[in-house]
């Protein structure tokens, strides 16, 4: 009996430190990502001025990212791609990124999934898996040969 009153507050206290930080590991991606949806008019504004709509279908659902292609049709120098990252949409990067690459150069503006257009919900491995959907069907819109991607990294 005397054994049993000694860790009774013992468990009680493992319980009160284990039941937080179960819910917080349980909802951290709640508490990383805060995804958010374009306004109708930021999509419609690059396409109306030459961008491309790139779609994918992941687990996750359908995957959009917007691709600015280089001037004059020529098949792209390099892909760079801008991710918008977490409270930010891509497209929101676009007054930035015109001014960096050069003009043979293409740009990627890639949300995760859940984020602008895209279906789910992020977490890393989602990112992975949409990006690897992505990036390939936008190297063939941009001309680059998809044997010329890396693959490390993705």
């Amino acid at each position: 009996m005397i054994m049993k009153s000694k860790f009774r507050p013992l468990a009680k206290l493992v319980l009160v430190l284990l039941i937080p930080l179960g819910i917080l590991a349980g909802c951290q991606d709640k508490l990383i990502y805060f995804p958010r949806a374009y306004a109708p008019a930021m999509p419609a504004d690059f396409l109306k001025h030459g961008g491309t709509m790139i779609e994918a279908r992941t687990g996750e659902g359908k995957q959009v990212a917007w691709l600015a292609k280089p001037i004059g049709g020529k098949p792209a120098a390099h892909l760079w791609i801008a991710c918008g990252g977490n409270g930010t949409l891509s497209l929101e990067l676009q007054d930035v990124l015109r001014l960096l690459p050069a003009k043979g150069d293409a740009v990627l503006y890639f949300d995760y999934p859940g984020y602008g257009a895209c279906e789910g919900a992020a977490t890393p491995g989602r990112i992975r898996d949409s990006l690897r959907a992505i990036v390939p069907l936008a190297a063939d819109a941009c001309g680059i040969n998809r044997a010329d991607l890396p693959t490390k990294g993705i």
